[in-house]
């Protein structure tokens, strides 16, 4: 069985956060002074966190395909116009 855990965190002008990047392991706990910015966040449940991960995957891999489709395009685009087609 796959196992999916965040491995980082990134926050930014959140309350009195300006910048924080921080790496997550199996167990972190944040200890901060009221209004500091410490705040808890609801986790998907395993089953749509591995959809989202599927669904980040599928988008990868379109981005992919699409990147590499222009590409291939651009000599041909290149071409035409320093032959004043286009």
């Amino acid at each position: 069985m796959t196992s999916f855990m965040l491995k980082s965190i990134s926050i930014k002008k959140f309350k009195q956060l300006v910048k924080v990047d921080e790496e997550l392991d199996r167990v972190n706990v944040l200890v901060g002074t009221n209004n500091s910015g410490k705040s808890s966040f609801p986790v998907p449940p395993l089953a749509a966190q591995r959809w989202i991960v599927a669904e980040l995957d599928a988008l990868k891999r379109l981005q992919a395909g699409t990147a590499a489709e222009l590409d291939a395009l651009l000599p041909a685009i290149l071409d035409r116009a320093f032959k004043g087609e286009l």
